[in-house]
């Protein structure tokens, strides 16, 4: 199941957002609004919209600071903001079900085995890139901290941020780190195994931004 949002409210960029028992990122206790594996798709925007904040270490701020309608939040100098950027494309999230907690900017995998109960092999259920994974289980990139037994949208394709092991240089592609977890490293040619190319040059263990196209 999936919904096509053909314009996207400035306070209520993902389904879930100013929902009662919901922040405008995180899906608490109350379950999602929608099917797990359910995906959101927005077409392209001419201007740059800014969806949330969040502080340089992953963590969302509130609904009250995220809001585009609230005027007087000045974002700090190393908060970051998740934007859909102007002619990038459309943009998809896909909503999982976090069996641990997962990082912002960390590839998220299908979990094939030893899911939480009340759950199968197939299911929309993820837990953070292991080292190594293969890059056809990514089903998402976390945009921001996601805590373990929680329910969230991890941007499945666009402009996002990722974060890397190593150096990565503009045109690199990005494929799960083969000696890092919950990072991804660079290979210098785009092939069709990779889950993005960087748009962005960065040092290691840090966040950049790339062109984003899981296929998990």
């Amino acid at each position: 199941m999936s919904t096509f949002f053909p314009a996207h409210p400035a306070d209520n960029w993902l389904p879930f957002a100013s929902s009662s028992g919901k922040s405008g990122t995180v899906i608490t206790e109350q379950g999602p609004a929608y099917p797990l594996g359910h995906r959101a798709l927005y077409e392209a925007v001419d201007n740059d919209k800014t969806l949330y904040y969040t502080s340089v270490a992953g963590v969302v701020y509130g609904a009250s600071k995220s809001s585009s309608s609230v005027t007087s939040f000045t974002a700090g100098a190393t908060d970051i903001a998740i934007k859909h950027y102007a002619g990038t494309g459309d943009m998809e999230w896909v909503l999982i079900y976090a069996a641990e907690a997962i990082p912002s900017g960390a590839p998220v995998v299908q979990m094939l085995a030893g899911l939480p109960s009340g759950f199968s092999v197939g299911q929309a259920v993820v837990e953070d890139s292991d080292a190594g994974d293969a890059a056809v289980i990514v089903k998402g990139v976390a945009q921001h901290d996601i805590a373990s037994g929680t329910y969230a949208f991890v941007l499945r394709k666009g402009k996002g941020y990722i974060r890397g092991d190593a150096g990565i240089s503009v045109g690199d592609g990005l494929i799960p780190s083969g000696s890092n977890d919950s990072q991804v490293g660079p290979v210098a040619a785009v092939g069709d195994t990779d889950i993005g190319y960087a748009i962005e040059a960065s040092s290691a263990g840090n966040m950049t931004l790339a062109m984003i196209n899981c296929k998990g």
